[in-house]
């Protein structure tokens, strides 16, 4: 969404509404062994950034983001 004003625009960005997660995401990791030897392992990622809900102690998408632009297009604040 983005709001216009005399000041600059407003953009705000929001996940959308769902309250299922999205499915499991690992990449491959490579680190160091013994005896110099590599190995790969699969690492998972978290695809909500690590967006914590601490008082559930459960993960969760984040809120959204809201950006501030001024008049010529230059960031004045940003929020989570």
């Amino acid at each position: 969404m983005v709001q216009a004003s005399q000041d600059g625009e407003i953009a705000t960005y929001r996940p959308p509404l769902t309250r299922t997660p999205p499915p499991p995401m690992e990449i491959p990791v490579v680190r160091a062994a013994p005896f110099g030897v590599a190995r790969t392992e699969m690492e998972p990622v978290n695809p909500w950034l690590g967006v914590r809900d601490v008082a559930a102690g459960t993960e969760r998408p984040p809120d959204g983001l809201r950006i501030e632009y001024d008049t010529r297009g230059i960031v004045r604040d940003v929020q989570r």
